[in-house]
């Protein structure tokens, strides 16, 4: 039987990868980003920050900046994980259920053929909401835990788009957004879209 959040049914989506108990110590990577993160508040709905190579989306950027040992751990896990060395992260802080991400697919703009974007989510869990590109009202959630790891392939997002709807929640929530962008010394290209939550 398909769960139901609020009338959207939870199910799963053909490519996407969905591992819920991903991240090892994910509560201190959490209270890490929340304390020693420089986060920059350009965007009214959340607040960001970039490390890795130089990221340009939505007309901001973000300059090169090394991945802090906290981070640079996650990024090793996902790297491994998914056969594929990231080299850009993007974290996005919803300081409470007000803060939410409209229905968008990522630019591929940027970013190494064959490769997709992976959230990895810190937190309080809240769902992600994907409705079919050719049939809006047909629409799905996946809960994400904190820990979590999801890995959005482009064939996904091309058939797909995700938000994150408001939420009654009062607690937090930050996602890692991993990239592998394609990037050469002193120059970089990245994606000029939205990006995921």
């Amino acid at each position: 039987m398909t769960n139901v959040v609020k009338g959207v049914p939870v199910g799963t989506i053909d490519g996407i990868v969905y591992v819920a108990d991903f991240l090892e110590g994910h509560e201190a990577v959490f209270e890490w980003a929340l304390t020693g993160v420089a986060w920059d508040d350009r965007i009214r709905a959340r607040k960001t920050a970039s490390f890795g190579v130089p990221y340009h989306y939505g007309g901001l950027t973000y300059e090169e900046s090394p991945f802090p040992p906290e981070l640079e751990r996650v990024r090793a896990l996902v790297s491994a994980r998914l056969a594929r060395p990231a080299n850009n992260c993007l974290l996005n802080h919803y300081p409470d259920g007000r803060s939410r991400m409209g229905f968008h697919s990522d630019s591929e703009e940027g970013i190494v053929p064959g490769t997709g974007v992976t959230i990895v989510s810190l937190g309080v869990q809240r769902p992600l909401r994907f409705r079919a590109t050719a049939t809006p009202e047909r629409r799905l959630d996946y809960l994400l835990a904190p820990g979590s790891l999801m890995y959005l392939p482009k064939e996904v997002q091309n058939e797909w788009q995700h938000s994150l709807p408001r939420s009654s929640r009062r607690e937090g929530r930050i996602s890692l957004t991993f990239r592998t962008i394609e990037h050469r010394e002193g120059a970089a290209k990245a994606d000029s879209g939205p990006k995921a939550p």
